[in-house]
């Protein structure tokens, strides 16, 4: 199992338009298909700001756009939702080579 089928195991959606949406979304981005990706995870977060998963598939998508910015703030509103998810950014982020 990919960290990315982890996330998407653990997610906790409030409503099924916004999981339906990050669903559509991750595999969007496994396809390497990111501004519709992208286009996805800000919907959601539009019907539901609350939702840490959107959050963070909005990073890694922002990540994969070279806007890293933009996706340091997405991870950080995700860990505001669930600090749960705090290892498992800090992991993904090491590995990619942008912390130490």
């Amino acid at each position: 199992m990919g960290i990315f089928d982890r996330f998407r195991k653990k997610s906790g959606h409030e409503n099924r338009a916004t999981h339906e949406l990050v669903i559509k979304g991750s595999n969007l981005a496994k396809e390497g298909r990111l501004k519709e990706a992208l286009e996805c995870f800000d919907t959601a977060i539009k019907l539901n700001p609350r939702d840490a998963q959107a959050w963070f598939w909005r990073g890694i998508v922002l990540g994969g756009l070279s806007r890293l910015e933009e996706a340091f703030k997405c991870f950080d509103r995700a860990v505001e939702l669930d600090p749960s998810l705090a290892k498992s950014i800090e992991d993904l982020l090491r590995k990619h080579g942008l912390i130490k």
